[in-house]
């Protein structure tokens, strides 16, 4: 074992080894070539040992770069392959998602496909784009699969559009994102052309209805025309209320608008600074809520506040005209309305986990904050013991929470001798040595906030047990 190991670490360092082998030669032959010089004083021996120290530290040197050639070629014969499987899985993915929805039904069957699809996609993905894959089907599985499995629904204009098409983007999206790390998913504004081409295409062959042996409408064609931008306005304004957002609509009058939730402080706002209108969204006294939405969209942040430019062909509309291109620009309202539907979600999530983190902050010895708008950190101030912590996370798909215990410097050792002292069995860590303490069914505070106080409590108690 002894050997192997010392094999392998050897193998790891090789380049090191290498390079100290050769300084070693080095120094000896400085040595012994100043030995031959002083005390021999033959030219010849001198010469020949030169020469030959010179062969051999050129062999090395050419050892060493054909070393990292070869190391660059597995690198790169590895990247590669990868790369053929990701392209394949994501492939087969999307397939296996049409092959579900497609007849409507969504059986038992064609679910526990997709399931095994994800899996096989979370083998590759980072989780925050699994988690966006996951709430696009869930939202196109809404949209697609009618509750009494029945043929597809008949989709209406806002349902391509707004919906279907942009949840399927999205998922393009961060597929694309994770096959070329060079570039980020920028949502849908740049597929917006496209995505309004299908839905005027899907749109047109399914009022048509021609040759399908069905009877005409009653209605004529031009009657069923696509909503007014007014009546989009109204329809996405009733759907934010639906939702618990209070709205100040000022679109038509100021070319702004605000939505903000009740008794929080949460906001999203619309509208003109610094020569170019903007969409915002903050959540002021938590400043990790505007750090997620930067790295995920760019943009510039001020402690708990977030915003960006509109971008694109939307970047250099006039102050005053949002209305007037608003009304004018079926795109722009799209846009728009992705950009305010995205802020909904991010901003009520926080609003749960920001719920707990207000209920059980303060507490002795721990540092409490939030990530990524679903998980509370909960770090025990301890580094002699590799700083000990539980997160609480929400799921956004079961709706479930879950604890989770383990330690930031990674010592699996220390969390597992906690699980022992809180006199807890049955417990088996992952692979990342996390051991899950509990799930919860429900994410309000009145149930999440007093399950953290008695885990930090039980672990307050083990650490004092441990040491």
């Amino acid at each position: 074992m002894e050997q192997k190991g010392l094999k392998k670490k050897l193998a790891d360092n090789k380049n090191t080894v290498i390079i100290a082998a050769t300084f070693a030669l080095v120094v000896v032959a400085c040595i012994f070539a100043v030995y031959l010089r002083l005390y021999t004083g033959k030219e010849l021996w001198y010469e020949m040992f030169a020469a030959i120290i010179g062969v051999i530290i050129t062999a090395i040197i050419t050892m060493m770069l054909l070393v990292g050639q070869t190391d660059s070629d597995e690198k790169r014969e590895k990247r590669g392959k990868v790369f053929e499987k990701k392209l394949q899985i994501y492939n087969e993915y999307l397939n296996t998602l049409c092959d579900v929805v497609k007849d409507g039904k969504g059986t038992d069957e064609e679910k526990l496909r997709l399931a095994f699809s994800t899996s096989a996609v979370a083998m590759h993905c980072a989780p925050e784009r699994i988690e966006t894959v996951s709430r696009c089907v869930k939202e196109i599985f809404r949209i697609v699969i009618s509750k009494n499995d029945s043929k597809n629904k008949r989709l209406t204009k806002d349902e391509w559009t707004r919906q279907l098409l942009n949840n399927l983007f999205e998922v393009m999206e961060a597929f694309r994102a994770d096959l070329y790390q060079d570039i980020k998913g920028r949502g849908q504004a740049e597929w917006k052309t496209t995505i309004n081409n299908f839905t005027e295409a899907f749109v047109y062959n399914t009022e048509s209805d021609e040759g399908n042996g069905s009877a005409p409408d009653t209605e004529p064609t031009a009657a069923r025309a696509a909503l007014t931008a007014e009546e989009e306005w109204a329809e996405a304004k009733k759907k934010w209320a639906e939702n618990g957002w209070n709205i100040e609509d000022n679109l038509k009058e100021g070319n702004h608008f605000k939505l903000s939730l009740p008794r929080t402080e949460g906001y999203i706002y619309v509208g003109f600074n610094q020569g170019h209108y903007y969409v915002q969204a903050s959540w002021h006294s938590d400043p990790n809520f505007s750090k997620a939405l930067k790295w995920d969209n760019g943009g510039r942040r001020f402690y708990g506040t977030w915003w960006t430019h509109f971008d694109g062909e939307y970047f250099n509309i006039p102050l005053g005209a949002l209305y007037e291109r608003f009304c004018a620009d079926e795109g722009l309202r799209q846009y728009i309305f992705g950009k305010v539907d995205y802020l909904t979600d991010i901003v009520k999530r926080e609003e749960v986990t920001f719920g707990w983190l207000s209920e059980v902050r303060g507490q002795e010895g721990w540092s409490l904050w939030t990530w990524y708008w679903d998980t509370l950190a909960c770090d025990l101030l301890d580094e002699e013991l590799g700083t000990p912590f539980f997160d609480v996370r929400s799921s956004t798909d079961s709706g479930k929470v879950m604890i989770i215990l383990s330690n930031r410097a990674g010592r699996a050792d220390v969390t597992a001798r906690i699980v022992v002292a809180m006199g807890i069995s049955g417990l088996t860590p992952d692979v990342d040595g996390r051991y899950t303490l509990e799930e919860l069914n429900d994410k309000s505070t009145e149930t999440v906030a007093p399950r953290i106080k008695h885990w930090m409590e039980k672990i307050n108690e083990a650490v004092r047990k441990i040491k």
